[in-house]
């Protein structure tokens, strides 16, 4: 509560820094336990461990209702991941699509740019603004409009066209850039490695 006040309210530049606060395992486990005994407090049932073996029940049943991951894209994202990590130099910068979560971790590589939000500082939101809008092309109102932000960055960022592809590989100075393999690639860019769907190229070097 606090922090919606002081954050969303007052906009308060260096309480929004502290997004972890409420995402974080931490601050959910113990809103959690807040819950249950505020429940047992008022319930006909007073004894917590009942109350708290019908949450985790009904948090146990509801999580086959939710989505999963595609495991064998995920397979894919480690491939990826992995060979970057063993074939590239450690310098070397990446641009990926905005579904892809794990690959900075298992490749030790960097991005350009990510799809999620980094802290709440202005000299940092507002150029991660900037690159997310125009190579995902969403925005707020975007965001307004209910939008599936994800589905529809990645939907923008398959039909990257030549122009951002030339501004990321030679004003950005990106390396590599994944994209569902493609018949025909980019001038730009040739193949450096394959899985399934997905295929690694690398920036062309204009003589």
């Amino acid at each position: 509560g606090l922090y919606l006040l002081l954050g969303d309210y007052f906009r308060l530049e260096f309480v929004l820094q502290f997004q972890w606060m409420k995402t974080t395992i931490w601050i959910e486990l113990f809103t959690v336990i807040g819950g249950l005994l505020f429940i047992s407090k008022f319930s006909v049932v007073k004894n917590v461990k009942y109350i708290s073996a019908a949450c985790f029940l009904g948090i146990a049943i509801a999580s086959f209702y939710i989505t999963k991951p595609n495991a064998s894209l995920t397979m894919e994202e480690d491939k990826l991941a992995e060979w970057s990590r063993t074939h590239t130099d450690i310098n070397s910068l990446f641009v990926y699509p905005p579904t892809f979560n794990r690959f900075k971790t298992v490749s030790e590589r960097s991005s350009w740019i990510d799809f999620k939000a980094i802290t709440h500082q202005k000299a940092y939101l507002i150029p991660w603004y900037d690159r997310v809008n125009r190579i995902f092309k969403i925005d707020l109102k975007d965001r307004q409009n209910g939008v599936n932000l994800i589905e529809q960055a990645n939907k923008n960022y398959i039909k990257i066209n030549d122009h951002d592809l030339s501004f990321l590989l030679y004003s950005q100075s990106v390396d590599y850039i994944i994209l569902p393999t493609q018949l025909e690639p980019s001038e730009y860019m040739y193949p450096a490695y394959s899985t399934e769907h997905f295929t690694i190229y690398k920036r062309v070097d204009l003589n």
